[in-house]
């Protein structure tokens, strides 16, 4: 079955309130004990809930099991688990022993999973280590991490040691993280700083430059020149990065320079948000109309904005507009997508008509391309290709073809590892799936999550998310309402972690 049971968050689960927190700690780790030499994914699930709930004794029986296991566990999903648990239990000599124990093993995914746990704290003590001593790390993944959770700590006493590092550090990641922290903590040194990053050779600095320099380049004129040269940036991430935040910053001084965008830029997904940024700028909205922009601009008359606006119909998959020009579509075809096994339509069914559908509406001169997901991952081609009518037609022969037979289980981290290693020009990914993702180096929801951070961080793909349920056809099925609450807090997860949309779909669209 593609649909996986037992993840059950934290909020139902919660520590039994007689026992106190080191007996219900006792009796978690008892049981956690008792299952791991139990094999299957149900034992695996709840083992994995267990470390969830751990998360939620504060006492030192937890803090040393999960620790205990962050150090030997040969499970990816169960070291990350431990360690997003422990960023609710920290205390300083918890932090410490975390960071050493992540420096012996820092694979990308852990060293994610220790910034969201570090930035988490709220522990004064902890955040002034953090600041000082853990910045000392001579682990490039971990420092980053670092980096990571003090921006989102905002510690703006740190800023002095991280200004030192981005001066010193030839690392690119370590670089763009340092000018984003330096962004949010501002202090002497940083808009020079920014300012540097913003001429970078490195696209990835410039990024992060153009995620923060526009926050502090109100009335400044050569912080506006560099801002104005970041939405002119030849990577369309660096320039959708600056049109946000420009937004963001509430920059008026920059409203022609969006506007140009629209009548200038080749990627739609820039010029909507070149749109988004205007209307927040100015509130009335003329669509995609650079002239009817102009016009306003030059009036500052925006009369009936719905009527001067040429507007743009975007194609729609399963309600979610298709507001890019550089698409994939990540499909699940897993045994549970024959569901509902004695009413029609089938889930499957229903995934091959939308998708037939929607290739047909695209836009000409998209880049798309099409992955197949269960026990294994196929793709219609190796990377994108043009949405020309050659190509439409044979990505819809293709998936007539294949969207038949549904089986195997839910192999999501395959199919996304895949997405990002081979199409390198996607902007936004639509993903279907009818269930909890199964097996691969990571199967939770938050190591998964965890995984697309580390891939997506320069990037700057949106995910798009549907829940395939068809609940009203599934009603009285065994076990699909368990399952149906599980599918929905990854969907919802992997959506909202990306600035994607998610939609569960009940009935078969019309």
């Amino acid at each position: 079955m593609g649909s996986r049971r037992a993840f059950l968050c934290l909020a139902l689960l919660g520590p039994a309130a007689a026992g106190g927190a080191e007996e219900d700690a006792r009796r978690l780790w008892t049981e956690y004990q008792q299952l791991r030499p139990v094999e299957g994914w149900k034992a695996f699930d709840r083992r994995l809930d267990i470390l969830r709930s751990l998360g939620g004794c504060d006492c030192d029986r937890s803090r040393k099991a999960l620790l205990q296991l962050v150090r030997t566990s040969r499970s990816g999903d169960e070291r990350l688990l431990s360690i997003l648990s422990l960023g609710r239990l920290l205390d300083l000599d918890t932090a410490k022993d975390l960071l050493k124990l992540v420096e012996r093993r820092p694979e990308p995914a852990i060293a994610q999973a220790l910034a969201d746990a570090f930035a988490g704290t709220k522990r004064a003590d902890v955040i002034a280590w953090l600041g000082a001593e853990a910045l000392d790390t001579k682990q490039p993944e971990v420092l980053r991490a670092c980096l990571e959770a003090l921006r989102r700590l905002k510690a703006a006493e740190a800023a002095a040691k991280v200004l030192a590092i981005h001066g010193k550090s030839e690392d690119v990641a370590i670089l763009n993280e340092a000018t984003r922290a330096l962004g949010v903590m501002g202090g002497p040194g940083a808009r020079a700083a920014l300012l540097s990053a913003a001429a970078h050779a490195d696209f990835r600095v410039r990024l992060a430059a153009a995620e923060t320099l526009p926050g502090l380049a109100s009335g400044d004129e050569q912080s506006l020149a560099a801002v104005r040269a970041l939405l002119e940036d030849p990577e369309p991430g660096v320039r959708r990065a600056a049109i946000a935040a420009s937004a963001g910053a509430m920059l008026e001084a920059l409203v022609p320079d969006l506007v140009a965008l629209l009548g200038e830029d080749q990627r739609l997904r820039t010029r909507e948000a070149a749109r988004l940024a205007l209307r927040k700028l100015c509130g009335p909205d003329f669509g995609h109309d650079a002239s009817a922009w102009r016009e306003w601009l030059r009036t500052r008359e925006g009369g009936d904005a719905a009527d001067a606006a040429k507007r743009i119909t975007f194609a729609q998959y399963y309600g979610l507009s298709i507001n890019s020009d550089r698409i994939l579509f990540l499909v699940d075809v897993s045994g549970s997508m024959s569901w509902p096994w004695r009413k029609e339509p089938k889930r499957i069914e229903v995934a091959r008509r939308e998708l037939v559908r929607v290739l047909k509406e695209m836009p000409r001169g998209s880049l798309f391309n099409v992955i197949l997901f269960s026990t294994k991952v196929r793709a219609w081609q190796e990377a994108e290709v043009l949405a020309d009518a050659r190509n439409v037609q044979a990505a819809i022969a293709w998936a007539e073809r294949n969207l038949k037979d549904p089986e195997g289980d839910t192999y999501v981290y395959d199919a996304l590892e895949r997405a990002f290693s081979r199409n390198p020009q996607f902007d936004t990914i639509f993903l279907l799936s009818d269930g909890q993702p199964s097996h691969g180096p990571f199967a939770s929801p938050e190591g998964i999550l965890a995984c697309v951070k580390v891939w997506n961080r320069y990037r700057g793909a949106v995910i798009h998310t549907v829940g395939l349920t068809l609940e009203d056809l599934d009603r009285g099925m065994p076990n699909l309402a368990e399952d149906l609450r599980l599918m929905r807090m990854f969907v919802e997860g992997l959506a909202a972690g990306t600035g994607g949309e998610c939609r569960m779909v009940l009935q078969p669209p019309r």
